[in-house]
């Protein structure tokens, strides 16, 4: 099934307001609880609140993705980094008026 427009909104809300309830939660290489996020764990806990399995790497998340131009984000839809050498290796949430929720190495932040 294809999802609308208005679906994919609807989601993309809860997904968005998980990510930032989960502000102020450790960083734990390897975690996707509220006892503590990697960028893709974080990613991963935001969509399964809204019933959708993601990918548990960075990598393969951006994989399993379709890209979306900059200008069309909605709030919800992955936003993918490539921190070292050319590969994505960072993800977060786009939280929608031009800021995105990640888990950094410091901790987690809305940028």
């Amino acid at each position: 099934p294809v999802e609308s427009p208005a679906d994919r909104a609807g989601a993309g809300l809860v997904i968005a307001r998980t990510a930032e309830s989960a502000l102020g939660a450790p960083y734990r290489y390897g975690g996707a609880t509220l006892q503590g996020f990697d960028c893709s764990g974080l990613t991963q806990f935001a969509y399964r609140s809204a019933g959708i399995s993601i990918p548990r790497t960075a990598a393969a998340q951006q994989h399993a993705a379709a890209a979306v131009p900059p200008d069309a984000l909605l709030p919800g839809d992955l936003v993918f980094f490539a921190t070292g050498r050319n590969a994505v290796d960072h993800v977060g949430v786009y939280a929608g008026q031009g800021r995105f929720v990640h888990a950094p190495a410091s901790g987690l932040g809305a940028s």
